[in-house]
């Protein structure tokens, strides 16, 4: 049946286009044989993609680690094979962790919003308002809260990416032709964030701090950002650098105005926009 798919043109059963062999040259779907319906093609089915899966998930994470920006180059370029597609493989990331939470400091509590610059009194007003109508107390409203913000808090990571690019787009304007360019440099280095702030980093303070300071939630917020910070610059640093194909001392320059920006973003925009979408829901 096989060498008959070859030989023979037949109707795609997908989309009727006639062709000749084992896959249709306009949608691409694949000519079923007996060997495709048998037991063994079954268990192949699994194992290739579990090899697939891990072989492009681990090169992908090696080498946002070893050679930043590197993924990034590559892909513009036409070379992917080799790699997970960038926004998928952020995606996977924001799944782990809605599954895996180390940190709560995406989904802040409630109280936490009302000190926050510029709108800390706008948002306790919203709040106060929002309790009076409901005849609820601040307890249980900030349970509420907390249920309704703790998943939208991880979905709306994916606003890191587009602010980024336009940062980026903004400080590298030469650097490359197409926005779609500094979309997948944005969702590098975005992922390498997640993947520090929110899993390796906590996971390093935990077994290495957390004893002297009697327990991972007292570790000072301070060690927090400034190895987050120093971390971050010099990762842009060497990705940014790869990519754009810019000097080093020039895109270090370039640093002091992406990255107050792009922390703007983490640290404050994120969480406005959080809060009111919380709201929202809570109705």
């Amino acid at each position: 049946m096989a060498d008959l798919t070859i030989q023979e043109e037949q109707a795609c059963k997908n989309c009727g286009h006639k062709f000749k062999g084992k896959f249709c040259n306009k949608c691409g779907e694949k000519v079923i044989t007996d060997h495709d319906k048998s037991v063994i093609h079954f268990f192949e089915e699994a194992f290739h993609f579990l090899t697939h899966f891990e072989g492009k998930f681990l090169t992908t994470f090696k080498t946002i680690f070893t050679r930043p920006g590197k993924i990034s180059d590559d892909y513009c370029d036409g070379i992917r094979k080799p790699y997970f597609k960038p926004l998928s493989f952020f995606m996977l990331l924001v799944i782990v962790y809605l599954l895996f939470p180390l940190l709560s400091g995406l989904n802040m509590e409630l109280k936490f919003y009302f000190n926050m610059l510029l709108l800390g009194d706008d948002f306790k007003q919203m709040v106060d308002a929002k309790i009076a109508a409901s005849s609820s107390n601040l307890e249980n409203f900030s349970e509420l809260f907390h249920h309704k913000s703790e998943k939208v808090s991880k979905l709306l990571l994916i606003i890191y990416i587009p602010f980024a690019a336009i940062l980026l787009k903004g400080f590298f304007y030469r650097g490359r032709n197409h926005f779609f360019d500094y979309l997948i440099v944005a969702t590098e280095f975005c992922s390498f964030y997640i993947m520090f702030t929110y899993f390796i980093l906590p996971g390093l303070l935990y077994l290495v701090f957390a004893v002297s300071f009697g327990g991972f939630n007292n570790v000072p917020e301070a060690i927090l950002f400034y190895i987050t910070i120093l971390v971050i610059m010099m990762y842009s640093l060497i990705a940014f650098s790869r990519f754009f194909k810019q000097k080093r001392w020039i895109v270090f320059v370039k640093l002091f105005g992406f990255l107050p920006l792009f922390f703007f973003l983490v640290f404050i925009l994120y969480k406005w926009i959080l809060f009111y979408l919380t709201m929202a829901m809570i109705g």
